[in-house]
Formats: C-alpha cells, structure tokens, sequence
C-alpha cells in the first residue's frame, strides 16, 4: 500500500492534498452544532449527483415521454421509487443545511475580512443551487412543474424592451414546450452540476487558505506555537472528522425517517398536482413554488408592480453580495493564555462598575510601602530590606484594598478534589480566605490591560484599610 502511495505521490500530489486540507488542517476547537452544516451540506450534494446520474439513466426528456418514465421509474425499476424519493427529498435537505450554513455564517460573521471572497462563493453557490432546482423542477412534467416553470419564466418578461425576447430566448419556443424540457434537463444533468462542484471546490480551497471562522471571532491562525502550530487549533481529522460522523448518523436517521414514511411532507416536498399529467389547457387552483423559493415568492406577492417585483425579487438575492463596513471587534487581547495566563474574564458591566467606584490612577509607582515597617522598598521586592519582611502580606492588603474600593475580584478556577484532598475548604465549600485575596492578587495587571490604564498600585495604598480582615 505504501508503495502505491507513493507511485501516486510522485504523480499526483495526493498526500500533499490530503494532509492540507484534512489531516494537518487546523481547525478551532470550539465548534458547535452549527458547524455541522457545512459538511452536511457536502454529504448532500454527493446524494444528488448519485441518485440523479441514477435516474437520468430511466429519464427520458420528451414531452410526450416525460411524465411516463417517471411513472416507470416509480412503478417497474428496481429500487427506482427509493433514488426519486432520495433525490425529491434530498433536494430540500439541501436547501434546508444550505440555509442553516447562511444563517450561522451571517451570526457569527463569517463574511467579514479575511473571508469577504469565501462568503461571495458561498453565494453564488446558493445562486447556481437554485438554478439547478428551477430547472429541475420541471423534469417530472406534471401540472405544478408545467406551470409553475410557466410562472417563473414569465417573470423576465417584466424586464423592459428586452423581457419578452428574453422570455422567448429561455423557452426556445413562444410557450412551454420540449424544447424547454430539453433545454432544462441538459441544464440540470450536466451544465449546473459540473459549476456546483466546481464552486464546492474552490469555496473548501478559499475556506482552508484563510482558516475556519471561531465562533469566538478569534483568529486562532494569528497565534502559532514554534512549530507554526495553532494553539488554539487541532487537526481536522480525526477530531473533526469523528464529530462530523456522529452529525452525519443523526442527520440520516431524519432523512431516512422522511424518505420511507413521509416524503411527500404534506405537499411541501413534492405537491399534489404534480402527480398530475402536465395539461396546458387547466391551470391548477393555487400555483405556488416549492417552499425553498417561498421568501422570493413573498416578495413578488407583497409588491404590487410586476417590475418593481422582480426589481426587488434580485436586490433581495444581490444583498448577500454586499459587505458590511464596520470594524471588527479584536477580541484577542481578552482571556487568551498571552495576555491573561490565569484565564481570568472580565465582563463589560463590572469593569464599568470598577471605574465608578475607582476614577482611574496616576502613573505606575516604582517603589511601595513595607506593611511592618513603612519603609520605602522596590515595587517588585519580595522581601524587605530593613525588617525582612515577608512581603506576600503586603500584596494581600492590597487586593483587600481594591476589593473595599468595589473591583470585582475573580478567583480563577480551581480542582475541588485538590483543595478538599489539602484541607484548603472551608465548612462553607468554599476556599480559604486569605488564599482568595492571594489568588486575586493577579488580578492587577489583566485589569489594567484591559482598562487600558496603569496598576491600581498606588491608588490602592491610599485607600482606607479595614484591620479586622487581617486580624
């Protein structure tokens, strides 16, 4: 095996490929569920190009013949209602993950630098994805497809001087007809297939050159280790991968729920009035689009000009291409292991608090005051010159100080086992006192860091002193 590898590598660089964007992909650790969809969104795709190569083998694109060779895929191929079922189904799956994969690309912004590109080939991805289904749902050549192609196509005759031409031009025929048909399937089995995965491709290449998005808004690439490593990254696979399965198993399981027992979906993934004969002479009572291109649908019904309609059908879709202005939020230098080593965290409303309870310091003192002796000594001295002090106290009355002042003061997490196994826990469950004010003590820098002033040292020293919590 290894030397077929290897006769592969020195050909065509497959490790090369495998190990940049799986095996040595880096990727945040903190995904969460809405990460799955984009893998599920691949794994979909793949159902589609399988099962629609299986059915375009029993298709035939006539008009005459249409109708009838779906029947028979139905009714006398082997297993051939299972492949419709997949695909008619599959078909809104994919637009159901593809829709959630938008949702939390826009909550957690991933179209924001660097993956202003990624995000423009995701749309056009959604583009060429309801392309494929508008052509594609004419196939079956029943009533709702026939009109409902009828409809849609309709709508580039609002365009002026050139609509009707452009109507005329997309038909290939002054109506609906087999030519139409023909057109669309070729459409749907090869032209639209082939961009699809050529988008899917170059969207993973743009996604794995810039990195994937942290739902923390965190760029884990702008942190590495020696090795060029992200700290705050593990390889795709098989960390990754092993989650992706799990999600894949939970997703099948509903997908299959749907396929055996309930595929139609009340209408919404295939409608009644397509198991009807295609009939251009009986328009059907309510001609609706599948529920995919609903919001779209919505749009044209709410405006009442046919062209300001569609105007506004295409803004709605040219929006997605706009990129927003603002800056982002670096959020770096909070709570990552450089800047606050004690994985200390600070919130918004109590570092405001803090600032009205303390107005902000002057300048960082260079020495400080020997609780024993009040002599002066070096700010960073741990013992005193003069009474050789041990000075641990001394930073201890200052955090006691900063706590009278109003600074909130957070211990940083400890092992309970630990504590409980030192005698380190009081009755109440909690840890001694005095090794709370020790701890907080670290508090000091990371505030100031993020308050963006110098230590609380020298104002600390002038506050007021409660000697019972010493004594």
């Amino acid at each position: 095996m290894g030397k077929l590898i290897g006769w592969v590598d020195d050909r065509f660089p497959l490790m090369k490929m495998w190990n940049e964007h799986l095996a040595e992909y880096y990727a945040p650790k903190n995904f969460n569920f809405w990460y799955f969809m984009g893998s599920l969104a691949l794994l979909v795709l793949v159902n589609q190009i399988l099962t629609g190569v299986w059915l375009a083998m029993s298709y035939k694109p006539d008009a005459d013949l249409a109708f009838g060779s779906v029947e028979y895929i139905m009714r006398d191929v082997d297993w051939g209602w299972l492949i419709r079922y997949l695909h008619s189904t599959g078909a809104s799956a994919f637009f159901v993950v593809i829709y959630l994969h938008m949702f939390r690309g826009l909550i957690y912004g991933s179209y924001r630098k660097p993956r202003e590109l990624l995000w423009i080939i995701g749309v056009i991805i959604y583009l060429a994805m309801m392309a494929t289904a508008f052509f594609g749902y004419l196939l079956p050549w029943g009533q709702m497809s026939y009109w409902g192609a009828q409809v849609i196509v309709s709508l580039f005759g609002a365009i002026p001087v050139v609509g009707e031409s452009l109507v005329e031009w997309i038909r290939g025929d002054y109506f609906i007809s087999d030519i139409t048909l023909n057109r669309f399937f070729a459409l749907h089995v090869i032209a639209l297939p082939l961009v699809l995965v050529g988008l899917v491709a170059v969207h993973i290449i743009a996604l794995h050159e810039v990195g994937s998005n942290n739902p923390d808004g965190i760029e884990i690439k702008e942190k590495k280790g020696p090795d060029g490593v992200p700290l705050d990254g593990i390889p795709f696979h098989p960390y990754h991968t092993a989650k992706d399965l799990v999600a894949f198993v939970a997703f099948a399981i509903v997908f299959a729920a749907i396929v055996f027992f309930a595929p139609e979906m009340g209408g919404y993934f295939l409608e009644h009035a397509n198991f009807e004969a295609a009939d251009p002479l009986k328009t059907p009572e309510h001609i609706v689009p599948l529920w995919y291109f609903t919001p779209f649908y919505a749009i044209l019904r709410a405006v009442p000009d046919k062209f300001l309609g569609v105007v506004a059908m295409f803004a709605a879709i040219a929006v997605l291409f706009l990129d927003e202005t603002g800056e982002t939020v670096d959020l770096g230098e909070v709570g990552d292991a450089e800047n606050d080593p004690d994985n200390w965290t600070f919130y918004y409303d109590d570092i405001q608090q803090s600032n009205e309870a303390c107005p902000a310091p002057p300048a960082e003192p260079t020495t400080k005051e020997c609780p024993r002796c009040l002599s002066e000594i070096p700010i960073r001295a741990n013992r005193c010159g003069d009474c050789t002090s041990d000075l641990q106290s001394a930073e201890r009355v200052l955090v006691a100080r900063l706590l009278e002042c109003g600074l909130p003061v957070y211990r940083a997490s400890r092992d309970k086992e630990t504590d409980r196994a030192t005698g380190d826990e009081n009755e109440a469950g909690s840890t001694k006192d005095e090794d709370q004010v020790a701890d907080a003590a670290t508090l000091l820098q990371p505030l100031a860091q993020v308050r963006g002033v110098a230590e609380h040292t020298q104002q600390a020293a002038a506050l007021p002193t409660s000697p019972g919590l010493w004594a």
